[in-house]
């Protein structure tokens, strides 16, 4: 099976770019039976190799580019990534077993395995881990477009509101392995920068809550 698989990168420095080119390099190793078509939204004017690279000038927003991605991909199956993983072998195989059951899965971020766990808490112990997840192209037929109401931080909680909304069962496959090495990127930014990606779009996920509605646009 062929998947599409969408990276969205900011290779500011050299570390960070070598991150992401050993993202997409454990990705391409991590299976022999199944093909990736990997596609990195890149801030800087750099290339990656086994990618199509996509450079762009616009403000960041994770959200927006991710269906930006969706829209130019054509596979059944989507993975949505940060940048800052390492792919482990079989980890998209150990998801497909469950291809009739779930449009939307998480890998695990760590080794420890077992059966598949439902549910939509966000987080480390969660279910629901936004840095890696795999889902059917059907899910935007019934969910439409990801919810772009904040622009980084709660990225995965407007989503995730958005698939238990529809009645979407979304699993976490814990004998998929895919290792989070944990906001490399933002490790970088200024404290401006962390206050608008992270503060602020942490109050606007509070305040749609307050309202008891989803901020759709």
């Amino acid at each position: 099976m062929t998947i599409d698989v969408i990276i969205l990168s900011n290779g500011k420095t050299p570390e960070l770019i070598e991150m992401t080119q050993k993202c997409i390099d454990s990705c391409h190793d991590s299976e022999t039976e199944h093909e990736f078509w990997i596609k990195v939204f890149e801030q800087t004017e750099h290339e990656y190799e086994s990618a199509e690279t996509i450079n762009y000038d616009c403000p960041f927003h994770y959200n927006k580019l991710m269906n930006i991605g969706i829209a130019l991909t054509k596979h059944e199956w989507i993975c949505l990534c940060n940048n800052d993983l390492i792919f482990h072998k079989g980890w998209l195989t150990e998801c497909l077993k469950y291809k009739d059951k779930y449009m939307s899965m998480c890998p695990d971020e760590f080794n420890y395995g077992g059966e598949p766990e439902e549910g939509y808490k966000v987080g480390q112990r969660g279910q629901f881990k936004g840095q890696c997840i795999l889902t059917n192209r059907k899910l935007y037929d019934i969910i439409g477009k990801i919810d772009e109401s904040v622009n980084f931080h709660c990225s995965d909680h407007v989503m995730v509101d958005q698939i238990k909304k529809a009645g979407i069962k979304h699993a976490l496959i814990k004998d998929a392995y895919v290792e989070h090495l944990v906001h490399a990127t933002l490790k970088t930014c200024s404290g401006e920068e962390k206050i608008h990606y992270c503060d602020e779009q942490s109050r606007i996920y509070s305040e749609s809550l307050g309202e008891g509605k989803l901020i759709i646009k």
